[in-house]
């Protein structure tokens, strides 16, 4: 096993998504020459509340992690494992300030990582989000909810060792807010923010819905989001990227969803939204479909969405970025981000905590064509032979839920891969009778099916 000295010379300025190769870099030790990268989980927390990393690993070789965590103070901890092949790995991290972050380093082969928060044991809600490979120039963070007894953040992270600067704006339906003291707001090295949205713009008739830009002016950042609704608990990766279409999965629990369109841009933009569910596709914004105006947001009411997902396309070529509000079985809610692209293989990170609950894995095919998906579960000794799961054919513009029941109901990951085609995936989780529910987009990957 390779020290933790031999890695101390290995510092990993960004990450990289599954189906890319890390930078080279020279270490010390067997692992030189290796692949190297890392994640960046700005998960945030809650008082009282607990926090994990899971980190899987669904290549062939066993890989070394390092897990560093930040707050407001600089770094809250380290340490650092190893993942054995075909294995995932829950941590415990510092999740009881709205700040906190976390960075996943890895050394000598690629891993998938995600985040999960959950409140204390008097409010138990649960959060969960995928973590983002890299630092971009723009994160845009579409569920900041400031209504009635609602509290939201953007959480925002630099792990690196110089100094960001960065602006933040955000923007309701009427309105677009730039904060003088957010103008830039300088973050030291190694440390993470919490920025109080509420502060800053509050819901109203007429606005319902609030989101926040980031954008780098020196230095590197990653933004994401958290947010605390009567019984619920949400975290959000930013979106770095704009697009014409997107796709949004859904759950098999909740009824009806809240999707939030932005456009950025200064053009409007004309959208549709179509449900594409387990037997039917149908379009939800009506023959006209629905127009967000430049530089604004539009919330829109989805219905009927247990076991549905979400295809959201700007009809006159306008860039756009979309995210879901999913409601779970419970009180608590859930924030699916969008896939930008469809993908022939996803690794999907479990949104429990290493206590357990049950999970459904969500696969939607936006293609005009049928796929076949195979499925591998992994779980914390090693692949599992499931009921009921091994392969599923998706046909064209449907969603399949398939449930990832285990014995002792612990947390696990999949592989999902299709030969034959592309399609989103991602995971969906509850504990309880629903006081904990969280969901999460899955990360795409190649070559390690």
């Amino acid at each position: 096993m390779v020290s933790v000295v031999a890695l101390a010379g290995v510092v990993a300025a960004s990450g990289f998504f599954l189906d890319r190769k890390g930078p080279k870099a020279a270490v010390v030790g067997p692992i030189e020459n290796t692949e190297t990268g890392a994640w960046f989980c700005p998960h945030g927390g809650i008082g009282g509340g607990h926090g994990w990393v899971v980190v899987t690993n669904p290549g062939p070789s066993d890989v070394m992690v390092r897990v560093t965590t930040f707050g407001k103070g600089g770094v809250r901890g380290l340490s650092s494992f190893s993942v054995p092949s075909e294995r995932q790995v829950y941590r415990k991290v510092p999740a009881t300030e709205a700040g906190a972050a976390s960075e996943i380093e890895y050394f000598g082969g690629r891993v998938g990582a995600a985040a999960v928060v959950q409140g204390p044991k008097s409010a138990p809600a649960l959060a969960g989000e995928r973590c983002v490979p890299s630092s971009r120039r723009t994160w845009f963070l579409l569920d900041q909810p400031t209504g009635r007894d609602e509290t939201s953040y953007a959480v925002v992270m630099n792990p690196f060792s110089s100094p960001a600067q960065f602006d933040v704006i955000v923007r309701t339906e009427h309105r677009v807010i730039s904060p003088r003291d957010l103008t830039p707001y300088v973050l030291p090295p190694r440390t993470s923010a919490a920025i109080p949205v509420n502060r800053y713009a509050l819901e109203s008739p007429g606005q319902p819905t609030v989101t926040t830009e980031v954008i780098q002016r020196l230095g590197r950042v990653v933004a994401g989001s958290f947010a605390l609704t009567p019984g619920s608990l949400r975290a959000e990766a930013g979106e770095s990227s704009q697009g014409g279409r997107w796709f949004v999965p859904g759950t098999d629990r909740g009824d009806s969803s809240v999707l939030t369109v932005l456009n950025p841009d200064g053009g409007r933009a004309d959208v549709t939204v179509i449900r594409q569910g387990p037997t039917i596709q149908e379009v939800l914004s009506g023959n006209e479909g629905v127009s967000v105006a430049p530089q604004s947001v539009l919330s829109f009411s989805a219905k009927h969405m247990a076991g549905a997902g979400l295809l959201v396309e700007s009809t006159n070529k306008g860039r756009i970025a979309a995210a879901a509000i999913l409601a779970g079985p419970g009180a608590d809610t859930a924030t699916m981000d969008g896939a930008a692209a469809a993908a022939s293989s996803w690794l999907v990170l479990p949104t429990l905590p290493a206590g357990g609950g049950k999970t459904v894995l969500i696969l939607q095919n936006p293609g005009r064509a049928p796929v076949d998906v195979a499925i591998r579960v992994i779980g914390d000794n090693g692949s599992l032979q499931l009921t009921g799961v091994g392969s599923r054919t998706v046909s064209a513009g449907r969603t399949v839920m398939v449930p990832l029941r285990t014995a002792t109901g612990l947390p696990v990951s999949a592989i999902a891969t299709s030969k034959d085609g592309t399609f989103v995936a991602a995971e969906a989780s509850y504990v309880g009778n629903g006081t904990g529910y969280a969901a999460t987009l899955g990360l795409p990957m190649t070559g390690l099916g």
